[in-house]
């Protein structure tokens, strides 16, 4: 297998695990949301607008954590879409090192 095709396929396993991990990071939200309305839906109605980036940063904030922390189901669901959202960034962040050194390891 050439440096080319290597190159290649580090690029598509990286791009597979980025859309992955982006998937399973916006069903975890989705999910989360939906058992934060079942279990207190007068507060879900009052402080988390659904739709849009409030509704993605409300689980980042103070507030979420004082509301969430004493529902134990909750709380490690929340913990979950902190740790997936977290390697999104990370890994969103990764892309373009990996591909300098792609280059680099290609060109040489």
């Amino acid at each position: 297998m050439g440096k080319k095709s290597i190159f290649f396929l580090c690029l598509v396993v990286y791009g597979v695990v980025h859309m992955s991990l982006w998937i399973a990071t916006l069903c975890q939200r989705r999910r989360l949301m939906e058992w934060f309305r079942q279990w207190n839906s007068q507060v879900a109605i009052n402080e988390t607008p659904f739709d849009g980036l409030e509704g993605w940063t409300f689980f980042f904030s103070k507030r979420a954590i004082q509301v969430l922390r004493p529902h134990p189901f909750l709380w490690r669901q929340r913990q979950l879409f902190v740790l997936l959202s977290i390697g999104c960034m990370i890994l969103l962040l990764a892309g373009p090192v990996l591909a300098i050194l792609g280059i680099i390891f290609y060109a040489g």
